[in-house]
Parts: C-alpha cells; structure tokens; sequence
C-alpha cells in the first residue's frame, strides 16, 4: 500500500536545460522537476546540477542559457494530456541551489507570449519530510517509489499518449534518519536506495510509502502516511560497457534528502519577500 495520490503525476514535470560555452556548441538535455504548493506560490525543484553545469566536470566555465518547463493544458486541476515546453525568463525567475547538495528550487516566472491554459499540479510542501520525520519515522529497508520521465538512449519509457510520469519501486539501503557518506558522492545530504534510476530520472520525486493500517481504532497508532523523502539524483552503473544500457545498472541509486529540499525552499521564500 503507498497511498500517494495520483495528482503527483501531474506536479511532476519535464525540465530541459540549455548550456553554453564560448568555443563549444551549446548542450541541452532534459530531467525531471516537481511543483510544490508553498502556501500562495509555487517552486520547481529539481536537482542543482539541472541549472548548474558547475556540478558536472565536463561543463566546468559553462553558464545556463535557457530553461524551458513542461507545462500541461488545461485549466485549474482539469488537466489535458497536450503539453509543450515553455521557457522561464531567467531575468525575473528566482534560481536558489543548495551549496553542498544536489538540489535546486526554483520561483519560475514564464514566457507566455501567446499560450493560454496551461497549468500543472503541485504537491504540498507539508506532505515533504523534515529531519524529525527522517529519524523517527522512516527506516531501513522501507518501500518507497519514485516518480519521473525516465528513458534510454533514444527510447522512451513513460506515457506518450498522456505525456504522464512512471513509478518505480524501490528500497531505503541506507539509514535515512542521517546522510549517507560515499566518496563516489560529490555532493553532500544524500541517501541509498535499491531501484533503478535511468536518465531523465534526476530530479524525480521519491516517496516513502504509507505503513500500518487506516481507519481502524483510536487505540491504533500504527498508521503512517507517505512523505516526500527526497528527490533522485545518480546512480552507479557497472563497468561492463558490452552489456545493454539496463543491465549496466548496478542497482544502486542515490537520492538527496528532504532536508536539503526543504533549505532551498525556505531560501527561495525568503528573497521573494524582500
């Protein structure tokens, strides 16, 4: 049982980065961003390394150009399964990364121009864990899924028809009440699962699922429900590059934890009031 809703699918999106360089051909690739409902505004989180090519070592001196987000049509929660990339205007767009870790939020101010109803969902920041929730809460070897727009090479693997998100299932492999340390990790506030993370699944939004039984009895505490616990970030793969992209996976991924969402959000909140 997970008990998380099915209105995730429509608060998680595609997000396409543009970088460029002086003497090299501009690079765009696309991952995976969640909307989240901060009490009258809404941020986009995805990780740093989407809008930050300083993560990644062969963009060092590189710079983001262009950042376009997947918006759906439709209007209020009546979504339509045509969407289209709209690009944020970097002048009035609020960016927020986190120093150490692998995540970014996001106050997007979009160029309409000539579109009209489009729309997305958004999860409800009180649905994302804190460090209290991560240490008394979760534990090892608990279920949890992540949601995103994964792929291989050229191959797609979510919904073409209604351009919706996949879920994956995975495992917590390491303690989630303190940060897994790893020095294949650059980044720090980061935690292990067992599932498959493929590309475009960075930025993915990964759920602890609900545990015990609901409704039941007052005497009955054993109820849980899910939490957002972080958002997908990297994977190892194995060295044997003969074998199939999906079989190169090692079976391990990393995500970065809800604490570091939560920082960059109530960063992001603060310049907004200024």
């Amino acid at each position: 049982m997970s008990d998380v809703p099915e209105s995730v699918i429509f608060a998680t999106t595609r997000v396409q980065s543009t970088f460029s360089s002086e003497y090299n051909p501009a690079r765009t690739w696309t991952a995976t961003g969640f909307f989240v409902d901060c009490g009258g505004w809404s941020a986009l989180v995805t990780n740093r390394h989407v809008v930050d090519p300083s993560l990644t070592p062969k963009l060092t001196g590189w710079k983001l150009e262009r950042l376009e987000i997947q918006v759906r049509r439709g209007a209020n929660t009546e979504h339509q399964p045509e969407v289209e990339f709209v690009e944020a205007d970097l002048g009035r767009s609020k960016i927020i990364c986190s120093k150490e870790a692998d995540v970014a939020a996001i106050g997007v101010a979009l160029v309409y121009g000539e579109h009209e109803h489009l729309t997305f969902g958004d999860i409800d920041i009180a649905n994302i864990a804190d460090e209290a929730f991560l240490c008394e809460r979760a534990r090892l070897m608990d279920l949890a899924s992540f949601v995103s727009f994964a792929s291989s090479g050229k191959t797609t693997w979510w919904d073409e028809r209604w351009n919706t998100p996949i879920a994956r299932l995975a495992s917590l492999a390491s303690l989630p009440s303190r940060p897994y340390y790893n020095n294949s990790i650059k980044t720090a506030d980061v935690g292990l699962v067992s599932g498959l993370s493929f590309t475009g699944s960075s930025g993915s939004p990964l759920f602890l699922h609900a545990k015990g039984m609901r409704n039941m009895s007052v005497a009955n505490a054993s109820y849980q429900e899910p939490k957002l616990i972080g958002l997908m970030s990297g994977h190892w793969e194995l060295a044997d590059e003969r074998a199939p992209e999906m079989f190169q996976h090692s079976g391990l991924s990393y995500y970065t934890r809800a604490t570091a969402i939560r920082d960059v959000i109530e960063r992001l909140a603060a310049i907004r009031v200024r």
